[in-house]
């Protein structure tokens, strides 16, 4: 008689070792047919695909992090090298306006 019992308890906590041990949350039990084993191997399962669902999107939303991470570096690096330019443009107008007052005759 424990046997009958034990039996498909010891097969719904081996799937859910090996979901967990794996990180394979796709795995499944079998539903047997005594109605408290039932009940547990359906629990089980409806926590797997949860979970299941829940790292697809999670995947999904990093993805999605990447892909902005990316834009906005982009963004940033473009208007860094803009920035250079502008600085670059402004210390050679500097440098002309202070060469032409120190110039004979020379002006700011």
């Amino acid at each position: 008689m424990q046997r009958i019992v034990a039996a498909p308890i010891t097969r719904v906590a081996d799937v859910a070792r090996r979901a967990t041990g794996t990180r394979d949350w796709s795995v499944r039990t079998a539903v047997e047919s005594g109605a408290e084993t039932r009940v547990l191997a359906e629990a089980l399962n409806d926590l797997l695909a949860v979970i299941e669902l829940r790292e697809a999107e999670l995947c999904a939303h990093g993805q999605n992090l990447e892909q902005l991470v990316a834009v906005r570096t982009h963004d940033l690096e473009d208007t860094n090298a803009r920035l250079r330019v502008s600085m670059e443009e402004a210390q050679q107008a500097v440098v002309a306006r202070i060469a032409r007052a120190l110039a004979p005759g020379g002006y700011l």
